[in-house]
């Protein structure tokens, strides 16, 4: 079976599929998230990107109602982001969630990065077209 549950918590579950070399992260958090937890788990998050090294990432933010602080914004891009060079990410697809602010906030994160080298990001609305742009 190529495709197999690596981090599961209330908050986050990361699904790596060896085959095509991907890691699913579903995201579930609520609004009134302590900061400190959202960087628990995206230090978790970032623990299983380093160990399985994935060239595609999907980040499922459907659920994800926990608008990242500028502050963690920063924290995000200056601690995390040189790991995704580090490992030759590729591609990233990030689903958006219906709620506006914490939306926004996961663009904001992701235009923090400078590096024109880093990767590939497109957003969606749907999961399976996330998936086959994965394969272009």
């Amino acid at each position: 079976m190529a495709e197999r549950s690596v981090y599961k918590s209330e908050l986050h579950e990361n699904i790596f599929d060896s085959k095509k070399m991907l890691i699913i992260s579903r995201w579930q958090t609520p609004a009134n998230l302590q900061e400190s937890v959202y960087r628990q788990e995206l230090s978790n998050y970032f623990e299983c990107v380093k160990e399985h090294q994935p060239k595609c990432v999907l980040i499922d933010a459907v659920a994800a109602n926990y608008a990242i602080t500028v502050e963690t914004q920063k924290w995000i891009v200056d601690s995390f982001f040189p790991i995704y060079k580090e490992i030759g990410l590729k591609k990233m697809a990030i689903l958006l969630p219906e709620e506006i602010i914490s939306n926004l906030s996961i663009e904001q994160t992701m235009d923090e990065n400078k590096d024109p080298n880093l990767m590939q990001t497109m957003y969606f609305n749907d999961e399976k077209d996330a998936l086959e742009w994965f394969e272009k």
